[in-house]
C-alpha cells in the first residue's frame, strides 16, 4: 500500500527510519484509516527491541480493543509505481469443482470420481520398505524441503527415461503446480493451444493472464460413441494465426478417455519443434491404458522443450496425500522456467507436509502393485458400465475409450443437465454434465460447444458395479414412462 519512504526522499536507516515510516503513513492515511496501519506494525517492526517496541506503541495510540474497521480513503495514500503491467483477469470460478464441493459428499453414490479407489493409509504403511518405515517412525511434522524430499525427487526421476540427465523435478499439489507453471511461462498476450474440454485451470489460467486461447477439440463418430483427437486439426490450429507458444494436452484424456497413438504422439512433438513451442503434458492418468502397449512416452522424455505433470492421485489411488510432479525435459533449455516454478512456489504451498512426502515416497516404492490394484478396479467398473451402456443405448452412446479412469457418453433423447439431475434426485446417483467443462466457451470468445450433450461416467471406484446396478435398475422404471 505504501514505499518505505515518499518518492524523492532519503529513508533513515535504523529504528529510528522505521519508526518514521509508519507514522508517516499513518499521517498520510489520517484518522479514519490509523488503524491499518497499527495494524501492520507488529510485521514491519520486526528485529526492535523491547524497549523500542514499547516507544512505538505508546506513540501510535495502540488500542487493546480495536474498533470497528472504517471505510478507507486510499487517495491519501502513496501511489505505487508498476514498472510493468499486463492486462490481468480474474479467475472465474472452478465450475467442475464447484459442482463437486456441492454433491460429492452427500449424494449416496458416485459415478463420476475421476481418481481409483483411495488405497487406507495403513496399507500403504505395510508396503514401505525398511527405510520408508523408520523415516515413518522417525518423523516429526516440521518444514520440509521445497522442491520436495531428496528420496522423493530421486524415486520420481527414476519414472522417467532422463533420470541420468539431471531431470529437473518439483513436487507439489498438481492443482497448484499447474497454476505456478502457467505464471511462469506466461506474461500475457501469448497464443496457447489446449486440448478441451479438459481440467479448467489448463485453460483458465491462460486466460486469466491476458491470453488467447485457441482450443483443440476432439472429432467424434455419425453415432456419437467414439471420439478421437485428430493431429491434422492441430496442426491447421498450430499453422494458422499467431505463433503458438505453448502447448497443452492431457492423454489418456480428461473426460473422454481419449489416447493418441505413439506415431500421432511423434508428430505432436515435430509441430511443436517446428515452431518453437514449448509442451505442457498433462500425464495424470498415464498407466491406466487399457492395454500396455498404447502407454505413450512421458513428454519430457523425447522433447527437450516439454513439462510433465503427473502426480499419486489418479493412476495409484492416492489422492488424499496431495503430491504431484513437473518433470522439466531439459535442464539446460527450461532452466530458468523451471526456478521460477520454484520461486513462485513460495507464495502458494513453500513445501509438503511430511507425512504425505513419506507415504508417497512408500506409494511409489511400490507402484507395480498400486497401479496393478487400480487397473484391476477400472477393469471391474469397465466390465458394468459395458452391460448398463449397451442394454440402454437409446440412452448412452458409448464405446470404451482406450485409457484413463474416465468415459464420456452422448445422452441421447434428452438433455443432458436435466439427466444429470434426475439421476442424482430420484436415483441417487452422482454423474457430471458436459457442461461443466465448458465455461471457457465465453472466456475464449467462441461458442465450442461439444460436451454439453455429454456427461462423465467414471470406472475407478470399487463400488462401481454396485452403483451401475443401481442405476440401471432406475432406467429399467423408465422404460415405462420415459422422460422427454
Amino acid at each position: 500500500m505504501w514505499a518505505a519512504g515518499a518518492p524523492g526522499k532519503t529513508a533513515t536507516s535504523g529504528w529510528r527510519g522505521r519508526m518514521s515510516t509508519l507514522f508517516n503513513a499513518k499521517k498520510r492515511l489520517k484518522g479514519s484509516s490509523s488503524r491499518m496501519v497499527c495494524s501492520f506494525i507488529p510485521r514491519m517492526a520486526s528485529g526492535l527491541s523491547s524497549s523500542t517496541w514499547s516507544v512505538m506503541k505508546s506513540k501510535s495510540n495502540w488500542k487493546s480493543e480495536p474498533k470497528p474497521w472504517p471505510s478507507l480513503n486510499f487517495s491519501t495514500a502513496a501511489p505505487i509505481t508498476h514498472t510493468h503491467v499486463t492486462s490481468v483477469q480474474p479467475l472465474h470460478s472452478f465450475e467442475l469443482e464447484r459442482y463437486f464441493a456441492k454433491y460429492e459428499f452427500v449424494v449416496p453414490h458416485l459415478l463420476c470420481s475421476s481418481d481409483c479407489e483411495p488405497i487406507a493409509m495403513s496399507e500403504v504403511i505395510a508396503l514401505a520398505d525398511e527405510e520408508v518405515s523408520e523415516l515413518w517412525r522417525s518423523l516429526k511434522l516440521a518444514y520440509t524441503e521445497s522442491k520436495g524430499h531428496p528420496l522423493l525427487l530421486k524415486e520420481i526421476a527414476s519414472l522417467y527415461l532422463t533420470h541420468d540427465q539431471n531431470l529437473n523435478v518439483v513436487t507439489g499439489v498438481p492443482q497448484e503446480l499447474i497454476y505456478l507453471f502457467m505464471k511462469s511461462i506466461l506474461s500475457g498476450g501469448e497464443r496457447v493451444v489446449s486440448t478441451y474440454p479438459g481440467y479448467q485451470s489448463l485453460t483458465e489460467v491462460a486466460l486469466s493472464l491476458g491470453c488467447t486461447v485457441d482450443a483443440w477439440t476432439p472429432e467424434e463418430s455419425a453415432d456419437g460413441k467414439d471420439v478421437w483427437f485428430d493431429v491434422d486439426k492441430l496442426e491447421s490450429i498450430m499453422n494458422s494465426g499467431d505463433p503458438t507458444s505453448l502447448l497443452v494436452v492431457n492423454f489418456p484424456h480428461n473426460p473422454t478417455g481419449a489416447l493418441l497413438t505413439r506415431s500421432e504422439q511423434s508428430r505432436v512433438i515435430d509441430l511443436c519443434k517446428a515452431n518453437g513451442t514449448i509442451l505442457f503434458s498433462d500425464e495424470m492418468y498415464r498407466g491406466l491404458e487399457r492395454s500396455e502397449d498404447r502407454r505413450l512416452t512421458s513428454a519430457c522424455d523425447v522433447y527437450d522443450r516439454a513439462v510433465s505433470l503427473a502426480g499419486m492421485s489418479k493412476v495409484y489411488g492416492m489422492p488424499g496425500v496431495r503430491i504431484g510432479w513437473l518433470a522439466f525435459g531439459s535442464h539446460r533449455v527450461l532452466g530458468d522456467v523451471f526456478e521460477r516454478v520454484c520461486s513462485l512456489k513460495d507464495y502458494t504451498t513453500i513445501c509438503a507436509p511430511g507425512p504425505s512426502e513419506i507415504l508417497a515416497l512408500a506409494g511409489l516404492r511400490s507402484r507395480d502393485r498400486l497401479l496393478k490394484r487400480c487397473r484391476k478396479i477400472c477393469e471391474a467398473g469397465i466390465d458394468a458400465l459395458e452391460k448398463l451402456t449397451s442394454r440402454h443405448d437409446d440412452t448412452f452412446a458409448w464405446t470404451t475409450p482406450p485409457g484413463g479412469s474416465t468415459g464420456f457418453p452422448k445422452i441421447q433423447n434428452q438433455d443432458a443437465h436435466l439427466f444429470t439431475e434426475r439421476v442424482r434426485n430420484e436415483c441417487g446417483v452422482l454423474l457430471l454434465p458436459g457442461s461443466a467443462y465448458l465455461p471457457g466457451d465465453e472466456r475464449m470468445g467462441k461458442l465450442i460447444g461439444f460436451g454439453s450433450d455429454r456427461v462423465r461416467l467414471a470406472y475407478g471406484r470399487a463400488d462401481v458395479p454396485q452403483v451401475v446396478e443401481t442405476l440401471g435398475k432406475w432406467l429399467d422404471s423408465e422404460l415405462e414412462s420415459p422422460y422427454n
